[in-house]
């Protein structure tokens, strides 16, 4: 079954609208579907959601120059109220005082081919 472009866009509203934080922690294991948890989580911030092309959404979330200093970021999820829903691990990013940090996470839902 194919989904329309109108259920893919219906899809995509509804995970927008439970996407409450993006969470950023210090884990490396490299993320597998099972995962619940950031394997060290580090701390929430909040996130915006921004509609894109059918069935896309990106979502973003901030860490500014006082968040997480001397830390190395190395890992970044979705969170609902309750789940997390997404978790990619990436290069360790040393984290000052000098910089913010924006995550931008883009999500698509797509039909299997």
């Amino acid at each position: 079954m194919t989904v329309l472009n109108q259920g893919l866009d219906a899809y995509r509203d509804q995970i927008m609208a439970v996407i409450s934080t993006v969470e950023v922690g210090t884990g490396t294991t490299p993320e597998t579907t099972s995962d619940t948890a950031l394997q060290a989580h580090l701390i929430s911030v909040p996130a915006s959601t921004f509609v894109r092309p059918t069935g896309e959404f990106v979502t973003r979330g901030r860490l500014d120059a006082t968040q997480a200093n001397g830390e190395h970021l190395s890992e970044v999820g979705l969170r609902t109220n309750s789940t997390l829903v997404t978790r990619k691990t990436f290069a360790p990013l040393l984290k000052t005082d000098l910089i913010e940090v924006e995550f931008e996470i883009l999500t698509r839902l797509r039909n299997r081919t």
